[in-house]
């Protein structure tokens, strides 16, 4: 179907025909628009994405994450590490900065940003036992024309390997985080704020781990219940789901009351264990675009991805409520070899409304979260586009990026709704 000029989204240049004036010279998306729909078309479909790297940063793509449009990639060569900002909808040149200097005795093991795209974490762990972990804060600006990356090391934090980030939504801005959880490998929740001018120290708020070496948490997440003063925090560890809850003032900028009473011994935190052979989790939250509460849970574990909503109401004990499980069939692997196993066993997931995007070490699929079928797979081809790393979807806009060490691939979403529902029909649960 023909589009006017007028619908041509600004960051898409067309491979076909002339390039709109207001394409982003830096983003270009293979096949066309991909938001034009088909009625034909399949739910998922795979675009590649091509981004204008400078010359001087290029190499192997070793990680990437999205907020708010705002994409984030760190490039490696020979030793040389570049981290780049890109903006989508414009065509603003990118930011950029090298970690070399700051990378000497360490690898990266993860990189987390908040919601608005201005405050990245990058985890750092040593290479050997002369060096501590740590971790940097990268904080963003930007004009019209430029933007800068401003590169600072948190030494308060050494000799702590972060695993997970809770950026808050709530009190976040672009010029500071607002206080954020921070989880470590050794199963410590941490308080701090980060901006770019000033830091407040760190606060032990509570610790999963008991005194072990290794009990990583996994995935962290705080969350305020509409219309109320009701806060929740929500940890993953390899084999439990925590949920913690409280009340806090209005004017409360801190997440410390929160755990008051669980660190005296008045309350238990909620805890779901799950035996697992997995040596690690994953936690998901589903939120729709633009809307102020997230609809859904998902946890991978050992048992396969559990699926659930969350509480909504201010006066609920409950927290995550629902336990629909997808099983994976991980017991079937346990027997396998190592390069066997991980074939069959996924690295990531992402969540949309009705279902979960799975990455494998050689493809991706999508699970039905009603019925638990499967709507869609493609294999990724090593040789041609490069070893599958991670799949990420910003929580803004909805849009899903999967990449290699090669390729960056967007994965777009058709009517993903347009089955439902026969699904609820042949339940029993269809109402006209």
């Amino acid at each position: 179907m023909a589009q006017t000029k007028a619908t041509q989204p600004k960051f898409l240049s067309r491979i076909e025909g002339s390039p709109s004036s207001n394409a982003n010279t830096y983003v270009a998306t293979a096949g066309g628009n991909p938001f034009e729909a088909d009625e034909e078309e399949e739910i998922f479909s795979k675009r590649k994405m091509t981004l204008n790297v400078p010359s001087n940063c290029s190499g192997d793509l070793q990680h990437l994450i999205v907020a708010k449009n705002w994409l984030w990639c760190l490039f490696t060569a020979q030793g040389r590490y570049n981290l780049l900002r890109f903006f989508l909808p414009r065509a603003i040149p990118p930011g950029q900065v090298a970690l070399d200097k700051y990378l000497t005795g360490y690898k990266i093991s993860n990189i987390f940003l908040d919601s608005t795209g201005h405050h990245l974490i990058i985890s750092l762990v040593p290479k050997s036992a002369a060096v501590s972990a740590d971790f940097l804060y990268v904080h963003s600006t930007e004009t019209t024309t430029a933007q800068q990356l401003k590169v600072r090391r948190i030494e308060k934090f050494k000799d702590h390997e972060i695993t997970a980030v809770a950026f808050n939504t709530y009190h976040g801005k672009e010029s500071t985080t607002g206080s954020i959880l921070l989880g470590t490998s050794r199963g410590l929740i941490f308080e701090t704020e980060l901006g770019a001018v000033n830091d407040t120290q760190r606060k032990q708020l509570y610790d999963l781990g008991l005194g072990l070496n290794k009990y990583p948490i996994n995935g962290l997440e705080v969350l305020r219940v509409p219309n109320s003063n009701r806060w929740i925090v929500v940890a993953a560890t390899p084999d439990s789901l925590y949920s913690f809850d409280g009340t806090l003032r209005p004017d409360e900028r801190s997440l410390q009351p929160l755990f008051t009473s669980y660190v005296n011994g008045e309350r238990e935190p909620n805890c779901e264990k799950q035996k697992t052979d997995l040596s690690y989790s994953m936690l998901r939250i589903f939120a729709p675009p633009n809307s102020k509460y997230p609809k859904q849970w998902a946890w991978l574990c050992g048992a396969g991805i559990r699926i659930g909503e969350l509480s909504i109401e201010s006066s609920s004990n409950a927290t995550l409520l629902g336990d629909t499980l997808i099983h994976l069939d991980f017991d079937k692997v346990k027997h396998l070899s190592y390069e066997e196993r991980r074939v069959h066993v996924p690295k990531s997931f992402v969540l949309t409304e009705y279902h979960a995007v799975l990455l494998y070490a050689d493809h991706i699929k999508a699970i039905c979260l009603l019925n638990q079928e499967q709507v869609y797979h493609e294999a990724f081809d090593e040789v041609r586009v490069g070893k599958l790393l991670n799949i990420e979807r910003d929580v803004a806009t909805g849009a899903i990026y999967v990449y290699t060490d090669k390729s960056m691939f967007t994965l777009k979403i058709t009517r993903e709704e347009r089955d439902i529902w026969r699904i609820y029909l042949n339940k029993g649960q269809y109402r006209y």
